[in-house]
């Protein structure tokens, strides 16, 4: 699971110059990227990788379901599973 150090926010003038509240969420950095982008980007990662990212992938579901009460991540893609020293970050 990713760590969140915390959220800010900014009141920003949209493009019809209304104001709107931007949110942002600070998290720790994942130096691999996001999963789609690592594959896109490196063709050739090994299949014990590939099988050891389904395995933390399944691990982190499970852990979240299994909170009291449930999480659910509702977006779980590719493009939404960070990488950080080969290490899977939901």
């Amino acid at each position: 699971i990713i760590q969140l150090f915390g959220i800010a926010s900014a009141s920003v003038k949209n493009s019809n110059n209304l104001m709107m509240e931007q949110y942002f969420l600070v998290t720790e950095y994942a130096n691999q990227g996001d999963l789609l982008s690592l594959i896109r980007r490196d063709n050739s990662i090994p299949e014990s990788k590939l099988i050891l990212f389904s395995y933390q992938i399944a691990a982190a579901m499970t852990y979240l379901h299994g909170l009291n009460p449930p999480l659910i991540h509702r977006d779980l893609a590719c493009r939404n599973v960070l990488i950080k020293d080969w290490t899977v970050k939901l």
